[in-house]
């Protein structure tokens, strides 16, 4: 609850220097080209981030609207995100009549016994069953703010704006990127079902269950344990991410050993992996 209370006064202190700091932004996002051509001379690490900012400076409101919008986001649209990950932290299923956090049963969906993991994806079902109403109600009004905010702004830049320009601009891709990947996982459909089949041949099981989609392949008789070690996981991941970029590979390392990678079980963990940073020492977690 204090680390709540904590985030959420950090959170509205980033609101206030983010309104602090919107006349610059708004600035850098307006002025002509001429401008920016000669402030980018000065300071060519900004480059990337300001150019980038540019690309939708037509859907930019005035100062006072922007500053509202951020203010408003506080306690609207962001408590909503903020309500739907705390549900997701604190929800609480049933194991064999043990009460496990919802990311400690999400990891039993690995687990090489059928009917553990049978049973963690119905007690994942259940518990979210509860809370559905609370967690449809929060997923809609993010939307909607959403939906509501590109409405505002298609008026401004007096075209469209579909539903995708933001996340897509966040995200730093083109919607031709997208749908090349949507193409790709289409066209690959086949190969997908195929793999399922196969699959369920090597699990045994006649027709694939939604908890058995990450069991791990079976062990043969007589081999070792396909379980691997914490520090070999990591090895292994950095080998393999430095076959794109050395440097990544490195930087896996180096959070490795810097205890930068927190992956303890917790019974009040949300799904999922993040990563966060802090501006003073500039590192990740």
């Amino acid at each position: 609850a204090a680390a709540r209370a904590l985030a959420t006064d950090v959170q509205a202190l980033s609101s206030k220097l983010t309104q602090a700091a919107q006349p610059a932004s708004l600035a850098l996002k307006l002025v002509p080209d001429s401008v920016i051509d000669t402030y980018l001379k000065e300071l060519p690490s900004e480059t990337f981030n300001v150019q980038h900012e540019r690309k939708l400076r037509a859907l930019s409101l005035s100062l006072a609207e922007e500053n509202l919008i951020t203010a408003l986001m506080v306690d609207g649209h962001s408590s909503w995100a903020k309500l739907y990950t705390t549900l997701g932290s604190t929800i609480q299923c049933e194991v064999g009549g043990d009460k496990l956090g919802i990311a400690q049963t999400a990891a039993l969906l690995s687990s090489p016994d059928r009917e553990v993991r049978r049973e963690a994806w119905v007690a994942v079902q259940a518990a979210w069953r509860v809370h559905e109403e609370a967690a449809a109600s929060s997923l809609n009004s993010i939307v909607g703010w959403r939906l509501e905010l590109n409405r505002r702004r298609a008026q401004k830049a007096g075209r469209p704006v579909h539903y995708l320009d933001t996340s897509l601009h966040q995200n730093r891709m083109s919607k031709a990127t997208l749908d090349a990947m949507m193409l790709a996982v289409t066209e690959a459909r086949p190969l997908a079902r195929k793999a399922l089949k196969l699959q369920a041949r090597a699990l045994g099981v006649d027709k694939m269950h939604p908890s058995d989609l990450f069991a791990p392949p079976p062990e043969a008789q007589g081999s070792s344990s396909l379980r691997v070690p914490f520090d070999d996981g990591v090895e292994l991941i950095a080998s393999s991410v430095s076959s794109v970029d050395g440097s990544i590979g490195e930087f896996v390392k180096l959070m490795a050993e810097q205890k930068w990678i927190e992956a303890r079980e917790g019974s009040k963990k949300a799904p999922g992996a993040y990563c966060t940073r802090f501006a003073k020492s500039r590192t990740p977690r």
